[in-house]
């Protein structure tokens, strides 16, 4: 089987491919682009990385491939109102787990696969909170945020305030 993209293709390629492309497309593109150039890495210690440290590493972690994700699309001219991020627990283990949802299709792009899908459809998922860096949304109303959860939104919301903030240049050089 023939990779999906050449060992080394660059992320500026992979944008200018996708601000050619088709809406589905795009979002398989980028989905694809991620999980096979970067290898999933857990992190002792939370933190998300920027796009450039992500792409020059090689590797991160869910929340790594989602804000480059994320990045990839602004970078390509797409609006922040078009994406919100999934923190979920992984089954059965019930794992911390964030993913990127493109909320006019309601599909999802995940580390976990290259297969694009939405949420209720994903039974390895179970999901808690949608946020962006405005709002979040409780998948559940008896759900309660700890004050540990509140502080972690903040600073996951404070992250992608930032990088809305960069210029596709800033992004990635």
């Amino acid at each position: 089987m023939t990779p999906f993209f050449a060992m080394g293709q660059s992320w500026q390629e992979l944008v200018d491919k996708v601000q050619r492309t088709e809406l589905e497309q795009q979002l398989d593109l980028v989905n694809r682009y991620f999980n096979e150039q970067v290898r999933y890495r857990a992190e002792l210690n939370d933190r998300w990385q920027s796009l450039s440290e992500t792409l020059n590493s090689k590797q991160g972690d869910c929340e790594d491939f989602a804000l480059g994700k994320y990045q990839t699309f602004l970078a390509s001219g797409s609006h922040t109102k078009s994406f919100s991020f999934i923190y979920a627990l992984r089954e059965p283990d019930k794992v911390a787990h964030i993913a990127l949802l493109h909320k006019p299709s309601n599909l999802l792009l995940d580390s976990l696969t290259n297969n694009l899908s939405t949420m209720n459809l994903r039974q390895d998922l179970s999901p808690v909170i949608e946020f962006t860096a405005n709002s979040y949304q409780l998948f559940s109303p008896e759900v309660r945020l700890t004050r540990a959860e509140l502080v972690s939104l903040r600073g996951w919301q404070k992250t992608l305030k930032k990088a809305e903030k960069q210029s596709s240049k800033e992004l990635y050089d």
